[in-house]
């Protein structure tokens, strides 16, 4: 006799796992502190936690995912070790600020492993700096513009630190103007760890020889702002072949900062101002 019908009512039953969607029976399988990633995961892409925004606490969290403290204080640790999340100690856990600080963070490891140096970080940045001006003539507004002549402009100081600043204010300014968030997420990383390369290589030089050695750019900068005012394709992928031209000059005329890579022990703690730098630069990204 066939089991069908009269048999046993049990035979032929679904298993009650089987009605389940598939995202449930996945989550069953997940261990619970992935779960609370994947969801909390969820919840930042769909902007329920934009960037910048403070988690709930971990007993709210806890309380909300049916979890314990303890398991969600590991899936947090996980998040930051992913670049999710940062964790600030005695004032609780934010989804990471800016687009630039996550590539940074997850291309610097590679770069360490790899023993990426000076010479290849720059070739990158020349990759992606003729690249961006070329679409900023295309795309630059009018405040783009200003904004360049403020930057240059306020190269004009006898300070070295203010003038770091201005002049990666004033490249980071250029990038900004391609309005290619991509491209100037990666590019102000670049643009921002090549003039830590700089300062640690200068370090023990005055105010007066920085200044003079930064001071042979600033026709460069000049004629890139022209450029940029023209809308001129052509004319402003010149003037950036010729400033990273003459940067790249500056960093093969000394071996001791030529041979540098991303791996040794002082780059290692440069990196740290780098990383604090794109974290304050997040309402740009």
């Amino acid at each position: 006799m066939s089991s069908e019908g009269n048999g046993d009512p049990k035979r032929g039953r679904r298993p009650a796992s089987a009605s389940r969607s598939p995202r449930v029976r996945q989550e069953a399988r997940l261990k619970a502190s992935d779960a609370v990633i994947a969801h909390l995961r969820n919840d930042i892409v769909s902007g329920q936690f934009p960037r910048g925004a403070r988690l709930p606490n971990e007993r709210e969290l806890a309380a909300r995912f049916g979890v314990s403290q303890p398991t969600v204080r590991e899936s947090l640790r996980a998040l930051e070790a992913m670049n999710w999340v940062e964790v600030r100690h005695g004032s609780g856990v934010y989804v990471a600020g800016g687009f630039s600080s996550r590539i940074g963070a997850m291309l610097t490891p590679m770069f360490q492993m790899e023993r990426v140096g000076v010479l290849e970080v720059l070739e990158m940045r020349e990759v992606l700096g003729l690249y961006s001006v070329g679409i900023a003539a295309q795309r630059a507004t009018d405040d783009d513009v200003e904004s360049l002549a403020r930057a240059m402009a306020h190269c004009d100081t006898d300070v070295t630190p203010q003038l770091a600043e201005a002049i990666t204010e004033f490249q980071l300014s250029l990038s900004a103007a391609a309005h290619s968030p991509v491209v100037f997420a990666v590019e102000s990383f670049l643009i921002k760890l090549l003039m830590q390369f700089q300062l640690l290589a200068d370090r023990h030089v005055s105010d007066r020889i920085w200044r003079e050695r930064t001071g042979a750019f600033k026709a460069d900068r000049a004629r890139l702002l022209e450029e940029l005012q023209r809308r001129d394709v052509e004319g402003l992928t010149f003037a950036m072949r010729r400033y990273l031209d003459h940067q790249r000059s500056w960093f093969t005329s000394d071996d001791d900062i030529s041979n540098l890579l991303l791996s040794d022990f002082e780059i290692r703690l440069a990196l740290d101002d780098v990383f604090v730098d794109l974290r304050v630069q997040q309402g740009v990204d």
